[in-house]
């Protein structure tokens, strides 16, 4: 089924009115999915491209100082410490990336004035497209967990230490699900956002401590609150020490982080909010059915 398809089945109400919220937008997931797993080429080259990232650091970490690493509290294996940043970032922005991508993919092929236009509310259609990112960003996650298990990633964690991480990794999802809804409510108006996207993942990569450790920035202070004002920073740190080192999500300084990711709700609103703003102006100005 093509994008331009999945349009259609929405349009002959294919999703019957009567059915519960949670079955449709479990359905417009399960659309995309199977839209999605049909470019096989885009779905070897990902792998590819998972296999020579894990490679990469890989390499990197025979450059790591283990002492050093372990006098932060992360344990000796900075492979293990890398992986977890770059699996977490992938997730971060296949989650991010797919939203806004399959958003704009309904605009350019002229699709999204109808979809728009049926008993399916926006806001429906988009956890709809929200919980299918989440689960493709999931497949990548554990995708970049398992190639990097082949080479030398192994993870030991207890049920307690698995229950805390599984936890922090949902928490991290929900909100960074909020960024994503609000770059697609700006794509709505704006058509492309893809520089945004990039910028966000450029971003978390320079300054969420993905491959180094964030007490490295404690002498830069700027680029040290730059760091802390990402709810990305705060996760990865919580994981990292949880999975690696058996800290307690109780501990204090873990805790802390914990409050401040949770702060981050905030923009799960404003990403519905920024929705109703940009589709009531483009449907004020008539960009709607417009690309």
């Amino acid at each position: 089924m093509r994008h331009d398809e999945f349009a259609f089945v929405i349009y002959r109400n294919k999703v019957d009115t009567k059915i519960s919220k949670l079955h449709r937008m479990a359905y417009i997931a399960w659309i995309r999915l199977k839209i999605f797993t049909g470019y096989r080429l885009r779905f070897a080259l990902d792998i590819l491209g998972i296999c020579i990232s894990v490679l990469q650091y890989l390499l990197l970490s025979l450059l790591a100082n283990p002492q050093d690493l372990a006098r932060l509290g992360y344990g000796t294996d900075y492979f293990a410490f890398v992986v977890w940043g770059v699996a977490l970032a992938r997730y971060v922005w296949d989650l991010v990336g797919m939203m806004v991508h399959w958003v704009w993919h309904e605009i350019s092929s002229g699709t999204f004035g109808v979809i728009v236009s049926t008993t399916t509310s926006i806001k429906l259609w988009l956890m709809g497209q929200a919980l299918f990112s989440t689960v493709w960003a999931s497949i990548w996650f554990m995708g970049v967990i398992l190639v990097a298990s082949l080479v030398g990633f192994h993870p030991s964690l207890s049920i307690f230490q698995l229950i805390q991480t599984v936890f922090v990794i949902l928490v991290m999802i929900i909100i960074h699900a909020g960024i994503g809804i609000m770059f697609t409510g700006i794509s709505i108006y704006h058509k492309q956002v893809d520089v945004l996207v990039f910028l966000l993942a450029g971003i978390i990569e320079m300054f969420g401590g993905v491959i180094y450790p964030l007490s490295l920035l404690w002498n830069i202070p700027v680029l040290y609150y730059v760091a802390l004002a990402l709810p990305f920073t705060h996760g990865l740190e919580i994981i990292r020490k949880v999975a690696i080192s058996g800290y307690s999500i109780l501990t204090p300084p873990l805790l802390t982080h914990f409050i401040v990711l949770l702060s981050f709700v905030w923009i799960i609103p404003l990403g519905f909010k920024t929705v109703d703003y940009y589709l009531a102006k483009a449907r004020r100005t008539g960009d709607v059915f417009s690309y």
